[in-house]
Formats: C-alpha cells, structure tokens, sequence
C-alpha cells in the first residue's frame, strides 16, 4: 500500500515531472478522481454545466485552486463554483499537498463529444505522458465516450488507463464483475490497466484512520500504478539519453558553443513574467520581439536557434512537410521554455517564470500565442 503522506523518492530534483491527461465525457467523475488523488475536495463538480475549466494540478507547498478567465483574468472561486457563473473560468491552477504523487502533473481535459474535441484539446493529450480515461459505473464505456477516445488515437500517449468511477454506487458485486469483464473484453486493445474508484464526495472526506479514505478510495491504487508507470518511462528514457547525449546537447548546461559553430554566447534567462518572439533558423539577427525585454528576448532567441539547429542536426526529417511543425520543451525548477520549430523555417519562443504560471498552463499559453502568428 501507498502511503499519501510519505514523499515519493522518485519526485527528488533530477526526476522529469510527468504530465497526466485525465478525459471523459461530461460528469463521468474527472474532478472527482483528482480529489481523491488529492484527498481533499478541492475542485468543484461541473453541476451539469457542458463547459468547464480546463484543470491543471502539480504537487506544492499549500492547498489551492485558482480560477482565469479567457483573458487571464482571476475569477472568484465562490463565483466559479456557483451554477450562474461557472462558464466565467476558462482555465484553473491547482496545487497538492501528496507527495506520493508528487512526480506528476495533472491535467483535466475539458470533454464533451468527438465532434466538439479542439486541437487545443489534441495537444494538451499529445502532451502527456500518461493517460486515464474516466467512466462512470452506472453507464461505463459508452459508444459516445468510445467515439471520442477513438477520435484521440493520433494523440493519446501509450500508457493508457480506464478508472470507473463511484464504483460504490453499484448495489450488487456481480454488477461490478459483469462490468469489469465486460469492458477487460471491449478495451483490451486500448487499456492497460482498468482501476475501480469509490471517490464519491462523501468517501474523500471520510473520517478515520491515517489512510482509510485515500485506500478506500482506490487512490492509492491508482497512484501506485501511476508511479509503476513513471519508473518504466524514466528508465527507458535514462537508457536513450546515455546512447544519444554523448553526440548532442549536454544536458545541465546552456554552453551550446562548444559544440556548434556560431557566434552566440552562453545566455542566462532572467526576466520576469513571459518573453515571446520569434526568429529565423538561417539568420540570428532577424528576432523579432513580441513580449517582454527586446535584450533578453534576443538572448532567448539565438539559444532557440541553436537548439532547432542541433534538432534538425541530428533528427532530420526525411519526409517533409508544409504544415509540420517540431515543439521542444525545456522544464527546470523555476521556468518553462517553449519552442516551436515551424515548416517554413520560422521559430516561435517563450520563456515564463513558474511563480506566475505552472508548466500546464505555461504550455497552454504557448499555444494560444503561437496560434496567434501567421
């Protein structure tokens, strides 16, 4: 069993933060299961609202959700949780105190039906690592929900898990087992693990013992899997890394010079808030800058240049194409840097201090800027 209250040794400095994408349909039980994850009630339900925030969740020091509008706006968390105003809140930041699960950040992917699924909602999915598919017992695997994950197969990530949701709804055991082998026969195919949660309101809130609710729950299940997860990924990619580093980018260190032919000189990112702009893969001296300091924009810039440059270096693409475009994210304790690398040779940048923004919500951001440029 999983103790909530321990701190996960994998979640030490050095350990690559995992982004999980929680879908399902509307009110199949998403916020739910963050808050049994959590074991607190922190995020509120949907109240049969169609639209809904966009979650981000990552571990930290306090308890906490704050909620934006389209425009980055905060929006009062009493205002968001009442029926009237919850379509006010476009996004929301959240932070738990788990270290158990302290390695990941999640994010609640806004659902409805394949036909509305944006491609903002595609690149929040390939963005994952991880991914969990949330059902609700009394209807689980429905056609329509079957339509919107098949309509994510070019997306998904490859570790997938089904979570059913208020399994202690069910009246009768048999219900339960007629359930799981019906879905271990409809999803084999797609699931690697199909987990059953009990994480009504009431359950998460649950009075007793150190770890009764967080066990009852099924949240210490699907943490454990999680984390068994996580180990396979990070040795699979500490096992890449040692074949191909030696020839590419030293991993601590931004002395790109050494390695590369170029004029650039070893840059420090300092700059509060959000530097954006964009450059051109041939010529250093064409950045343009679109927000934040114009010295430091430029300083950000030529690292983005010499890093697509290393990119298309070693990973060529041998079948090219007008509407690809290559993305490179850089994660460290204190900032996200995102750069994207576009068909028609043109860089698109941006750096964001983590005190404003998580990783989540930073990537969003990069995408709503990037969409922004022709």
């Amino acid at each position: 069993m999983l103790d909530c209250h321990e701190q996960n040794t994998h979640s030490q400095q050095g350990s690559r933060v995992l982004r999980v994408a929680v879908c399902g349909e509307v009110r199949s039980g998403k916020s739910a299961l963050l808050n049994a994850l959590f074991s607190t009630n922190l995020l509120n339900d949907n109240m049969g609202q169609v639209q809904r925030p966009t979650i981000y969740a990552e571990w930290g020091e306090e308890t906490m959700v704050e909620y934006y509008d389209a425009m980055g706006n905060s929006v009062d968390v009493k205002a968001a949780k009442s029926r009237a105003q919850s379509c006010i809140a476009e996004s929301a930041k959240a932070m738990f105190v788990c270290p158990a699960i302290s390695r990941f950040e999640f994010v609640e992917v806004p659902l409805s039906n394949a036909e509305d699924l944006s491609e903002e909602h595609k690149a929040l999915v390939q963005s994952s690592d991880i991914f969990i598919w949330v059902t609700i017992a009394s209807q689980a695997w429905r056609l329509t929900e079957k339509s919107i994950f098949d309509a994510l197969s070019a997306s998904r990530p490859k570790d997938c898990i089904l979570v059913v949701s208020r399994a202690d709804k069910l009246r009768r055991r048999d219900d339960l087992l007629k359930i799981r082998d019906r879905m271990e026969r409809e999803t084999r195919r797609s699931f690697q693990r199909i987990l059953f949660m009990s994480n009504s309101r009431q359950n998460v809130e649950a009075k007793g013992p150190k770890n009764d609710a967080w066990t009852d729950s099924g949240a210490d299940a699907l943490a454990m899997e999680l984390n068994e997860i996580a180990d396979r990924i990070a040795l699979i990619r500490s096992e890449n890394e040692a074949a191909v580093l030696p020839n590419t980018i030293p991993r601590d260190s931004f002395e790109l010079t050494k390695h590369m032919p170029t004029e650039a000189t070893p840059v420090q990112i300092g700059s509060d808030g959000i530097i954006f702009g964009s450059c051109d893969t041939a010529n250093g001296a064409s950045c343009i800058s679109i927000l934040g300091d114009d010295a430091e924009c430029r300083r950000l810039g030529e690292v983005s240049r010499i890093l697509a440059a290393s990119w298309l270096q070693n990973w060529s693409i041998e079948e090219k194409s007008e509407t690809l475009n290559v993305e490179m994210v850089l994660k460290t304790a204190t900032h996200s840097i995102h750069i994207q690398l576009r068909s028609d040779g043109q860089i698109l940048f941006m750096c964001a201090i983590l005190s404003g923004l998580n990783h989540g919500m930073a990537y969003k951001r990069f995408s709503e800027l990037c969409s922004s440029v022709v």
